[in-house]
């Protein structure tokens, strides 16, 4: 049994550093509703009753998307977090600020957990995102935490192909809605990313 317990760690270790790596990148961004209807995405592959739309984007869509976005003037990036982790793993991206609330500490910003497996060179993506901004809701009023954005899915994901959240119904300070867009590719062993 000690011989056996002794070599766990070094299997372990073999098993996942056999495992591919994968990189996503996130983007949160904020768009008015005249901003929302340039993007050219078409129809969503999923909605709710809230309002929110996904879209699946292959590569050669995503690009596209981006190069519109940079092109339209009420698009705003807010954050663009990252992270490298193994299939597999699960991992976390957040830009956040810790403020107090009712005399608590409160994360405020954005968290998105991530949980992908690489399979024949797509990502299958577990993925949740909150974003949260503190504001005051009457003149001289104590400060509060509103959420603008809220979202979990799963989704197959074609290597550097990305997944679009709109955030619906859900609006910042300024009247706009809140998208997410996570691109994901597997890389091969010089950390390249692996194209379909």
């Amino acid at each position: 049994k000690q011989k056996l317990a002794s070599l766990t760690p070094s299997c372990v270790w073999r098993f996942w550093r056999r495992q591919p790596a994968i990189q996503i990148d996130s983007s949160l961004l904020t768009l008015s509703a005249a901003a929302a209807a340039q993007t050219g995405l078409g129809a969503p592959v999923a909605t709710n009753a809230n309002g929110m739309r996904a879209w699946i984007l292959a590569p050669a869509e995503l690009d596209a998307l981006q190069r519109r976005l940079k092109a339209i003037p009420d698009a705003t990036l807010l954050s663009r977090p990252s992270v490298q982790t193994l299939s597999g793993r699960q991992a976390q991206v957040q830009v956040v600020e810790l403020v107090t609330v009712a005399g608590k500490p409160t994360p405020v910003g954005l968290i998105v957990d991530l949980f992908p497996r690489a399979a024949s060179g797509s990502v299958k993506l577990t993925m949740s995102a909150t974003s949260t901004e503190r504001f005051v809701p009457q003149p001289g009023g104590a400060m509060a935490v509103r959420t603008n954005f809220a979202a979990a899915c799963r989704v197959f994901i074609k290597s550097t192909g990305g997944l679009v959240v709109d955030g619906g119904d859900a609006k910042d300070s300024g009247g706009k809605s809140h998208w997410i867009i996570i691109h994901a590719a597997v890389l091969d062993a010089q950390g390249n990313p692996i194209k379909p």
